[in-house]
């Protein structure tokens, strides 16, 4: 995507073709409790083509290839029956990214992929390949129960799923702000790779791997608490409450706010509990 969850309903985190982050927040000097990590976290893009192309040639691809950052990155950290190696990580990485991206998992189509297509492909994924682990989602989107956490994202758990065997991915929202109104009206959506944390001058900093980036880099989201306000999401219109939500801003009047977090822990103490 060019330049940053019985009957349910299912809001689309895809409205429009979106933007890679990195050109719509400001960079910070990089500095990490775990560079080694992250910098090994695959960066893969969406549009890559040296394989084939992905139908629309991989414009609403982010959730899959998200995903398939860190499992590659889990399979080559101590869980390497995750993505079986060739020998060749890239095309490795672009067969997972097909598959998960297929009808039978995710489900991704030109209004790309739910939070609940995801958690359910990617459950499906983990079931087949008999690895237990602890899935879940934090957000305002609608996913069935097995999957449902807290209706805002914490930042104590995002953090905590940079680190050991875990793996998070945002599903970020693009929106317009009216400050007459107090109203943030959605335009788009995006799913990266969370790869890192980082706080600098009291400033929480999410360090993201974005497969709408071609080049590889550091990709820094500052963000913040949002007070008030209300979140109108597509042409449902249905309003959600802002507060407790986190945004970050991409230019005048207009922010991204992580709708939601996809977690998933592999950490054998987490699985037993359930938490």
């Amino acid at each position: 995507m060019k330049s940053v969850i019985l009957i349910l309903l299912f809001f689309t985190v895809t409205l429009t073709e979106s933007s890679p982050v990195t050109k719509q927040v400001k960079a910070h000097r990089f500095s990490s409790p775990d560079y080694k990590r992250i910098s090994s976290i695959p960066d893969y893009y969406q549009k890559e083509n040296r394989f084939g192309t992905y139908p629309l040639n991989g414009s609403m691809h982010c959730g899959p290839v998200a995903v398939s950052n860190s499992l590659i990155w889990l399979s080559k950290n101590g869980v390497a029956s995750l993505v079986p190696s060739s020998g060749d990580d890239l095309l490795d990485q672009h067969n997972i990214i097909e598959k998960l991206a297929s009808k039978e998992y995710m489900n991704t189509r030109s209004i790309g992929s739910t939070v609940q297509d995801l958690c359910r492909g990617l459950k499906k994924y983990l079931d087949e390949k008999a690895i237990e682990g602890l899935l879940l989602f934090e957000g305002m989107y609608t996913v069935t129960d097995k999957f449902r956490g807290d209706t805002r994202p914490d930042l104590d758990r995002i953090i905590k799923h940079t680190k050991g065997l875990r793996a998070a991915w945002l599903n970020i929202g693009w929106y317009r702000y009216d400050p007459d109104t107090n109203e943030y009206r959605k335009t788009g959506g995006h799913w990266v790779t969370l790869s890192g944390y980082k706080n600098e001058n009291s400033s929480d900093i999410l360090i993201i791997n974005d497969p709408a980036t071609k080049e590889r880099q550091m990709e820094y989201l500052e963000i913040e608490p949002i007070i008030d306000g209300t979140i109108i999401n597509g042409n449902r219109n249905f309003p959600v409450n802002a507060s407790g939500f986190f945004r970050f801003k991409t230019g005048k009047n207009r922010y991204g706010i992580i709708g939601g977090v996809v977690y998933l822990s592999l950490e054998n103490e987490e699985i037993i509990a359930g938490v």
